[in-house]
């Protein structure tokens, strides 16, 4: 595993830990992208990704980046290139989440001193993009593993800091924290963004519900 030092993506890490997930927003017309921004933003969740198959991705990071940037971390997810995370970072993303393993986008992330979350779904993938210089790897798709999964890699890994991503619910987010995960990554399994109908609020209640969870959780794991 690399030890370059790494001063802004170590505090990313230490930002998403706090927030406890990574809200992923995907599909949405970019004109809500500041307003679901300011609702997470009134849970007390303030790391963000856009996917950049989302249509007007980059412009929605640039829009989230000018109107939040001094109190939201905002991320691209789905970058599947390193031209993909180039053109993230010109506007404005300050982190990169993948679905797959690409030491090629996790040496650019390495490079600018930006976190870097490629998708893993074996043991030995997990440790390839640890080893590469990612920060925390994401586990996708986490509903095929389960939580046991996690638990068991702290066997011969010890804590490692893992994010499971893909049918994370209400009713499975704790255990998921309970087994080792540093956050989540939330999406459609918290809120349906197709049958939004820009109700905002709703955002904010359902984020406010998934991360009082996942505190709780975390609380409970470390008094047994």
């Amino acid at each position: 595993m690399q030890t370059l030092q790494r001063t802004r993506a170590q505090a990313q890490v230490a930002r998403t830990r706090e927030a406890g997930m990574v809200m992923i927003i995907r599909g949405v017309p970019p004109a809500w992208a500041v307003p679901i921004g300011e609702a997470l933003l009134a849970a007390d969740v303030d790391v963000m990704e856009i996917t950049l198959n989302t249509p007007c991705a980059l412009d929605m990071i640039a829009a989230l980046h000018d109107a939040l940037g001094d109190r939201m971390a905002i991320g691209a997810g789905t970058v599947l290139s390193v031209a993909d995370a180039e053109n993230a970072l010109a506007a404005g993303a300050e982190f990169f989440v993948s679905p797959h393993l690409d030491t090629e986008i996790v040496r650019f992330a390495n490079e600018h001193d930006c976190m870097v979350v490629p998708g893993a779904f074996t043991p030995t993938e997990v440790f390839t993009a640890l080893r590469a210089g990612a920060e925390i790897v994401k586990v996708f798709p986490a509903n095929i593993v389960g939580p046991q999964f996690f638990r068991d890699l702290q066997g011969p890994f010890g804590q490692i800091p893992l994010l499971p991503t893909g049918g994370i619910t209400m009713e499975n987010a704790g255990t998921y924290i309970k087994s080792g995960a540093l956050a989540l990554g939330v999406g459609a399994g918290l809120l349906d963004w197709q049958n939004l109908d820009g109700d905002f609020e709703r955002v904010t209640a359902a984020t406010r519900a998934m991360r009082t969870a996942v505190v709780q959780a975390r609380q409970e794991s470390e008094t047994t």
